[in-house]
């Protein structure tokens, strides 16, 4: 990208980069000074593509597990070249199978999509970059070291097993009808499938009760 500058010099002198300019006031002539692309601007076609293309989009290193989503249909995975760099089109692997485990390493915004580079979570064998629409991550759990008791609401409230509300499981329960009032412990928080879960054992002797919506939970 090129911008016209109108100034007044006799002389030109580059250095380094830079234009210094010598002469009368009134010597006026016109010249055309190069303007960096915008690191942030990303995409081919843009104001930022000689940037994109040089140095490619921002990455960010990444260690997150999950599982592939084919959602029905084909899966496929591709190259740095297009995805980072605005190359052209090539696919790395042609067709990811689905509920394949898989560890992301890095992440990229690009084209209107966030793409994780994906190595396979067994053997590390290498996937390329894929849609994140098509990856279902296992969610984080963080311990804590909360006092409550249940809430029920008049209702049943159930214990679920970690594979179902952390890891993308089949939903199977722990406990399937834990009582009001019972007291509780919770030891590890996690946010999945729109809910703030907490894995709860009994706080007078210990029991297992698993993970529970913390809606049903009064915390002192």
């Amino acid at each position: 990208m090129f911008k016209k500058v109108l100034t007044t010099a006799m002389a030109i002198t580059i250095v380094g980069g830079a234009a210094l300019f010598a002469g009368k006031a009134n010597d006026k002539f016109s010249i055309v000074v190069p303007m960096a692309a915008s690191a942030n601007s990303g995409e081919i076609g843009t104001a930022g593509s000689q940037y994109y293309q040089n140095m490619g989009a921002q990455q960010t290193a990444c260690n997150k597990i999950g599982t592939i989503n084919t959602h029905g249909g084909v899966v496929a995975s591709y190259n740095s070249s297009y995805v980072v760099y605005g190359g052209a089109r090539a696919e790395v692997r042609k067709s990811l199978g689905n509920t394949w485990s898989v560890k992301a390493v890095s992440k990229c915004v690009t084209k209107g999509i966030t793409w994780y580079e994906l190595v396979d979570f067994d053997d590390g064998d290498y996937y390329g970059w894929v849609d994140s629409s098509y990856i279902d991550f296992y969610a984080d759990i963080t311990p804590c070291n909360l006092y409550g008791q249940l809430s029920t609401n008049g209702g049943i409230v159930e214990g679920y097993t970690a594979d179902y509300v952390a890891f993308n499981g089949k939903k199977s329960t722990v406990r399937k009808d834990l009582k009001n009032a019972w007291h509780v412990r919770a030891a590890n928080v996690c946010v999945s499938k729109g809910i703030t879960w907490y894995e709860l054992v009994d706080s007078d002797d210990g029991d297992y009760y698993g993970w529970v919506d913390s809606r049903y939970i009064w915390f002192y």
